[in-house]
């Protein structure tokens, strides 16, 4: 699966991180209020593998400059 952020049209303030897992099934995550464009952005990399579960790069990064 694939994730994406889009920004609800309906109401401002409100990000959202979606995925279609191809069978027909959309997963949502809703971000409201402060941050919520970068809360749904770090959400979507980590969710697609781009960022470590601490949101600072790929977890196999971490670990070769720790």
């Amino acid at each position: 699966m694939k994730y994406y952020t889009v920004r609800d049209t309906s109401s401002r303030g409100v990000w959202v991180a979606e995925a279609d897992d191809g069978n027909g099934n959309v997963y949502t995550t809703i971000f409201l209020g402060k941050n919520a464009r970068q809360r749904a952005e770090e959400y979507a990399a980590w969710k697609n593998g781009s960022l470590g579960p601490e949101g600072s790069g790929r977890a196999s990064e971490r670990a070769k400059a720790a």
